[in-house]
């Protein structure tokens, strides 16, 4: 097990943006000396994600200071073909909301392509204890969030992807 020097908190929130929208929250502290670890993937649809984003966002950086929560959204490349498709706006349109939540908490938004994130396959997320069977959307938010973890928590980040290993 490792030894951890100081007492650390925060929260780390990925977000797939589109149509349905998937959302992974992690939350990290030290509870009585222990380090503790809630991990929540969940799937909203249009009509019930802002709300949720918000509540995301605000809460968390009423509670553990905004330097504390730290939010990544899938980062979309617009082309000509990706402009026509479906889940376009609504993508759009999310990721610029969770960036107006943030930023209203003053809590920093990070994007990552999914492109980059091969490495943070099923497989992946189920070792560090983040897949969420069915849940396609939670699951591509998780990968988002565990992006954000390996830059700001590389040790524990590590851990948790060599803790499932033999």
């Amino acid at each position: 097990s490792m030894t951890y020097e100081y007492a650390r908190k925060y929260v780390i929130i990925g977000v797939d943006p589109g149509e349905m929208t998937g959302l992974f929250r992690s939350i990290y502290t030290e509870v009585n000396g222990n380090v503790v670890s809630v991990n929540l993937g969940y799937q909203f649809d249009r009509n019930e994600v802002m709300q949720a984003l918000n509540t995301q966002v605000t809460e968390w950086s009423k509670l553990f200071g905004p330097e504390n929560v730290h939010v990544a959204v899938e980062r979309y490349i617009i082309t000509k073909r990706t402009a026509s498709l479906s889940q376009q706006p609504a993508a759009m349109e999310i990721t610029g909301a969770v960036k107006g939540f943030a930023e209203l908490a003053g809590v920093e938004v990070k994007q990552y392509l999914k492109a980059n994130l091969k490495y943070a396959n099923d497989d992946m997320l189920r070792r560090m204890g983040w897949y969420k069977k069915g849940h396609r959307h939670a699951n591509d938010a998780a990968r988002q969030a565990s992006a954000l973890l390996k830059e700001i928590d590389y040790p524990r980040w590590c851990e948790l992807v060599k803790s499932g290993t033999l």
